[in-house]
């Protein structure tokens, strides 16, 4: 199973049809800086402060582009992941916090990685956490996407799509059977643009909670 080593150069720019806006759940045009969050695939009605990118609207930033995360980028993701956290008013322990930093830069831990959406001076401004494991129904592994987030500053630019899509084509090339995830069903403006990006399963979700952290 590939991993994300230091020398890898995945990077995958802006689709133009994004660049020029997207098209909402109602049909209308928003523009590249509209007021958009994205939290695990949510254009939620929530608003969290941003920690990351102050002074954002009004300027012409760079189109996003996707990466690796890197040992280098731990003091931009962690504020987004104590955003991110605090949009699902989660209480996640620093010790929990600490662990999932240590395997997400451990290039010997295949099985938990992530990417990260930059822009100017390559500084991530949102990441996406993937969990490979095997299944019962096929040989191949699956790909699960756990966290998804981007900065509130930086939303409206695309960036949660394009960090799907980089995460389905590491997983075409790496051979997985899928890519899943998971999100709550009145995220209604998310699902829009899942449901343009994957296919809707009809199957619940069950859980037992065993231990904490």
């Amino acid at each position: 199973m590939g991993k994300f080593g230091s020398n890898c150069r995945l990077r995958y720019g802006l689709p133009k049809a994004l660049s020029r806006g997207y098209e909402g759940e109602r049909g209308g045009k928003e523009d590249a800086l509209s007021q958009r969050t994205l939290a695990f695939g949510g254009w939620g009605g929530h608003h969290v402060k941003s920690v990351i990118f102050q002074g954002f609207q009004g300027a012409s930033p760079m189109p996003p582009s996707v990466r690796p995360i890197r040992a280098e980028d731990k003091d931009a993701f962690l504020p987004l992941w104590q955003a991110y956290c605090a949009f699902y008013e989660a209480d996640v322990p620093r010790a929990v916090t600490e662990g999932l930093w240590t395997r997400l830069v451990d290039p010997g831990d295949g099985a938990v990685r992530a990417l990260v959406g930059v822009g100017e001076a390559d500084r991530p401004l949102g990441f996406a956490t993937l969990i490979t494991h095997p299944g019962t129904w096929s040989l191949r592994p699956l790909g699960y996407l756990e966290d998804l987030f981007v900065d509130p500053e930086a939303r409206g630019l695309g960036l949660g799509r394009l960090l799907i899509e980089a995460c389905a084509d590491l997983g075409r090339r790496e051979g997985w059977s899928k890519l899943y995830w998971r999100t709550k069903p009145d995220n209604h403006r998310a699902r829009a643009v899942y449901e343009k990006l994957a296919r809707r399963s009809d199957w619940m979700h069950f859980e037992v909670m065993l231990h904490e952290g």
